[in-house]
């Protein structure tokens, strides 16, 4: 009963914290050289991974339902994760699966729990280098649990999700474009960790659950934002993917994240109709399950779990970087 009393303290004061501080104590340890800072895995990768013989970079859409969970594999066997479903373990076993021992950077781009519902549960069950999140805070008990586990689990190096931080995984260039310091938000959505990944000549684009607002600060930013995958904002949502981004990022492959029947209708119709508009095949995990590209630096690869969507023509599909403007990050 003492032991379970203090637990609830802790975490009372922690809240009390979080609605003082706007952030956890001591979450983010010192910035500086570390925005920059190279991975220090040897080539081998983690715990003796051997690197893709074929050179290739793999990033799965993983099907987690309504949520988000990506992973990114480069050619010398290291991990980034982007966000972790709803699901308690749905993002942790497909990890196990594929034989991740360790992660080099894990992205939780905001707090709402269908992007956070498995960190937790990922920081248990893998050695977890570097957390990237925002700064800014949610009273949830599954925001609440993932600040514990990172508050229990020192050796994980937390790095504030803001624009200009940059960092890499091997040859994979990661730059955050998004949420801006200095502008304060109305909506959780809107602190999401937008980032641009480069391996060769071809860029990927992840926005979280940024919204339109988002857009047009990185629109009107000058940021480089052309991609050859877009990984499409809010699931699909009618807040998000506007004529303006999608002039901006000119996308040949776009993802979208979400449920089966899902309650919110997504992906919105005239979301799919812009993005069709702009020649971008659209591959979502409702339909075909979890997606694989494979990347070889110049071109992009897409298949998928389960049999190819009706909105997707063109079945298995190769594009080259050049077609849709995938360049290194400027």
């Amino acid at each position: 009963m003492k032991r379970i009393c203090a637990v609830r303290l802790a975490l009372l004061v922690l809240v009390l914290m979080l609605a003082v501080t706007g952030c956890a104590p001591g979450m983010f340890g010192p910035y500086g050289d570390r925005s920059g800072a190279e991975t220090s895995s040897e080539v081998t990768g983690p715990e003796g991974s051997a690197p893709e013989q074929d050179g290739l970079l793999r990033l799965w859409m993983i099907d987690v339902g309504q949520g988000d969970a990506l992973l990114i594999r480069t050619p010398e066997g290291l991990y980034v994760l982007i966000d972790s479903g709803e699901d308690k373990t749905a993002a942790a076993d497909f990890l196990d699966k594929k034989g991740v021992k360790e992660l080099e950077y894990a992205i939780f781009t905001h707090p709402h729990s269908d992007h956070i519902g498995g960190a937790a549960e990922i920081i248990k069950r893998f050695y977890v280098k570097n957390v990237l999140m925002p700064d800014v805070t949610h009273t949830s008990k599954t925001y609440l649990t993932l600040i514990e586990s990172l508050e229990n689990d020192r050796r994980i190096n937390v790095i504030r999700a803001e624009r200009g931080v940059t960092f890499a995984a091997g040859q994979a260039e990661f730059k955050v474009l998004s949420p801006f310091p200095e502008t304060e938000y109305k909506d959780l959505n809107h602190y999401s960790a937008v980032v641009r990944m480069s391996f060769g000549d071809v860029s990927f684009l992840f926005m979280g659950d940024a919204e339109a607002v988002n857009e047009t600060e990185l629109c009107e930013s000058g940021s480089e934002l052309s991609a050859a995958l877009l990984k499409v904002g809010h699931h699909g949502s009618d807040t998000s993917t506007t004529e303006a981004l999608l002039e901006a990022v000119s996308p040949g492959f776009a993802f979208i994240s979400c449920g089966e029947g899902n309650s919110y209708g997504h992906p919105d119709t005239e979301v799919l109709e812009r993005l069709e508009a702009h020649g971008a095949a659209v591959y979502r995990t409702d339909i075909s399950g979890t997606v694989l590209a494979e990347c070889d630096g110049k071109n992009l690869t897409v298949t998928t779990e389960k049999e190819l969507s009706a909105c997707v023509t063109r079945g298995l599909y190769a594009l080259p970087a050049s077609l849709c403007r995938g360049r290194k990050a400027a």
